[in-house]
């Protein structure tokens, strides 16, 4: 049977239909993840079988347009992983792609959090990767809420530093972004 005629036939409640579709699309789609963010893949390949079933239409051959939604789920991941993304220049390795570069540097990343004080490492782990707020920091430390900011400061000022003694070549300036550095560290702990 035809992709269209499955489509109309899924969004109609068939689901032996959608069935096939995901059967005959998603090891292809799966791939195209599996080529760029290894961890997620599984999860964007349901998101972009989600999005197929909601359209309105479709305005080109289901497989393509299939593929032009998992090309816009990919786009909207990186730009969560890096909010400067640009697909006309940024490289997926650029992104975050998995190689053994990668996972030097990020067991390299854990050491430069794990030198941090206890507290300080805790602080940094709360905040950035639970998003705790001041004062949720502040009851899980037992401190003032202004002491919480305090510490966060100088937390992130000690990873800062911890990263740069790590990573001597790159530019200060590159260790800024410490939500993206602590989603990296998170990543490499789970």
């Amino acid at each position: 049977m035809p992709d269209v005629e499955l489509w109309d036939r899924w969004r109609a409640g068939d689901q032996r239909a959608g069935k096939a579709l995901f059967e005959r699309h998603a090891p292809a789609v799966l791939r195209f993840f599996r080529a760029k963010v290894p961890e997620s893949a599984e999860d964007l390949t349901q998101e972009v079988f989600m999005r197929f079933l909601r359209a309105a239409a479709i305005e080109t051959a289901p497989r393509a347009f299939l593929f032009g939604i998992a090309r816009n789920v990919m786009r909207e991941t990186f730009k969560r992983r890096r909010p400067d993304f640009d697909d006309s220049i940024t490289a997926v390795a650029d992104v975050d792609a998995a190689s053994s570069t990668h996972l030097r540097a990020r067991r390299s990343l854990l050491t430069a959090l794990q030198v941090l004080p206890f507290d300080l490492q805790v602080t940094i782990e709360l905040h950035y990767w639970e998003g705790f707020t001041s004062e949720e920091l502040a009851a899980v430390l037992g401190i003032s809420a202004s002491s919480a900011r305090t510490r966060l400061t100088v937390a992130r000022e000690r990873l800062r530093a911890s990263l740069s003694k790590r990573f001597p070549k790159r530019p200060a300036s590159d260790f800024d972004d410490l939500e993206r550095w602590a989603a990296m560290l998170r990543d490499s702990v789970k």
